[in-house]
C-alpha cells in the first residue's frame, strides 16, 4: 500500500529489527513473482468435476488497461487487467455495493496474457454453458469483443457492452467545440435513438460558421463521431433495453483500477514492466483472497 521507503521507516520505528528499503523491494519482487507463477499453474492442477463447477445465471467479465505515469524504461509500463464477478449485492446500513465472487487478473506483458490467465481460472471454476455472459470494455486494442469470445467459449448468451464512460469521453472529445450539442448527443445516445443522433449531428454541423478557421476540423470531428457511434452501435445499447435479468454490474473494471493506481501512480513513482507486474500481482492476490494460498501451496 505504501512505498518501500515508508515501509522501511515503519519497520525501523515500530519493531526491534530493521530492513532497508532495497531489501523490502527485493522481498516484494520475489513474492510477486511467486504469486504470478502460482496464478499461472494453480488452475491447471484443478480436478473439480464438471458437474460440481459453479453454474451462475449471469457472469460479468471486463477488461481494461491502466497506463502508469512514468517508468524506468523508454516505454511506460501498462497494467492489462481482466476481472470477472457474478453480480452486485448491497451490504450494511449504507448499502455498500460489493461484487459477488470477484476475481481479477493482470499482466504487464500484454492484454492477451491477462485474458489467458483469466480464462484458466474461468474454466476451472465455472460451467457457463447455461450462463448469460455480460462483457464490457472500452473497445481499445486488445479489448475487442472477439477477445472476450475467445475466453468465454460456449455459453447460453453473450452480451457485449462498450463502456459508457469511454463513450461519453469520445463524445466530449469530438464535440468539445459545442457544449450544448455535446449534452444533447449524450442524451440521444443514452436514449439509444439513432434518428436523434443524426438530428444532433445535422444541427451541430449547421451551427458551425464557415468563416471559422477550424470549421473543417469541426466537421471532420462530426464525421468521426458518427462513424464511431455507428461502428459500436450494437455494443452501446443500454443494459435496460436488452431484456437481461440484471440491470447493474458493468463498469467495475475502471473503478477497480484504484488499488493499482493509488500504489503505482501517485507521487511520480516509477516502475519497470517486470517490477510493476510483481506489485500488481500482489494487489490482485490480496483482492482475490488467494495471497496466503499462493505462498503456501506446494
Amino acid at each position: 500500500d505504501g512505498t518501500y521507503r515508508k515501509a522501511e521507516k515503519a519497520i525501523n520505528l515500530l519493531t526491534s529489527f530493521s530492513l532497508s528499503h532495497t531489501t523490502i523491494h527485493t522481498i516484494t519482487q520475489k513474492i510477486g513473482q511467486t504469486i504470478q507463477n502460482w496464478t499461472e499453474t494453480a488452475p491447471l492442477q484443478d480436478v473439480t468435476p464438471q458437474k460440481e463447477k459453479k453454474k451462475p445465471t449471469v457472469l460479468f467479465i471486463e477488461g481494461d488497461g491502466l497506463m502508469l505515469t512514468k517508468g524506468k524504461q523508454e516505454k511506460r509500463p501498462e497494467i492489462h487487467r481482466v476481472q470477472f464477478h457474478e453480480g452486485v449485492e448491497y451490504k450494511g446500513k449504507q448499502k455498500r455495493p460489493v461484487l459477488i465472487n470477484s476475481m481479477m487478473f493482470e499482466s504487464t506483458v500484454s492484454s492477451k496474457e491477462a485474458f489467458e490467465r483469466a480464462s484458466r481460472w474461468l474454466e476451472s471454476i465455472y460451467d457457463i454453458r447455461d450462463t448469460i455472459v455480460i462483457s464490457n470494455s472500452d473497445g481499445g486494442s486488445g479489448y475487442e469483443k472477439d477477445k472476450f469470445d475467445q475466453i468465454i467459449g460456449k455459453c447460453q448468451q453473450h452480451e457485449h457492452f462498450r463502456d459508457v464512460y469511454h463513450v461519453n469521453e469520445k463524445i466530449k472529445q469530438r464535440l468539445c467545440f459545442d457544449k450544448p450539442m455535446e449534452k444533447k448527443m449524450r442524451q440521444a445516445v443514452r436514449a439509444y435513438d439513432w434518428e436523434r443522433i443524426e438530428t444532433v449531428i445535422a444541427t451541430t454541423e449547421s451551427r458551425i460558421k464557415n468563416n471559422d478557421d477550424k470549421a473543417a476540423e469541426y466537421k471532420e470531428s462530426l464525421v468521426k463521431l458518427k462513424a464511431y457511434l455507428h461502428r459500436n452501435w450494437e455494443s452501446i445499447k443500454p443494459i435496460r433495453k436488452r431484456g437481461l435479468p440484471v440491470s447493474k454490474g458493468i463498469g467495475i473494471c475502471e473503478s477497480n483500477h484504484r488499488p493499482f493506481s493509488y500504489r503505482m501512480k501517485r507521487q511520480g513513482r516509477g516502475f519497470s514492466s517486470k517490477g510493476a507486474g510483481n506489485v500488481a500481482a500482489i494487489i490482485s492476490a490480496r483482492k482475490n483472497g488467494t495471497f496466503l494460498k499462493a505462498l503456501t501451496d506446494k
